[in-house]
């Protein structure tokens, strides 16, 4: 360390921050690869979440709404404009209901 010193004029305090320095840097190099992968893992969840949602409504409430059709119509109407999906930017095709207590088919309108 004393030839450092004299010979490049480097003290120890400057061996300190400049490793200091490294520290820093090497923990923010990771950063924007973690962030992008954190990102692509929930999207993953999400997109799995959803999917079971869409399970659940197409194979079980869509089928109860069914068996109210004729003696609730005005809420069966409601429901039913409500599950279809209109104008959807990601291009996810989403079953509908088919009128017949069955998923119906994906649609992208």
């Amino acid at each position: 360390m004393a030839s450092l010193a004299t010979d490049y004029n480097v003290t120890a305090q400057t061996l300190i921050d400049l490793q200091t320095k490294i520290t820093a840097y090497s923990g923010a190099v990771g950063k924007p690869a973690l962030a992008k992968s954190s990102k692509q893992a929930a999207g993953v969840t999400l997109e799995s979440a959803l999917a079971n949602v869409d399970k659940v409504l197409v194979e079980k409430l869509d089928k109860h709404v069914q068996r109210i059709r004729t003696s609730q119509h005005t809420f069966f109407e409601t429901y039913t404009a409500a599950r279809s999906i209109v104008g959807h930017p990601g291009g996810r095709s989403k079953a509908k209901p088919d009128g017949n207590g069955n998923g119906g088919t994906p649609s992208n309108n």
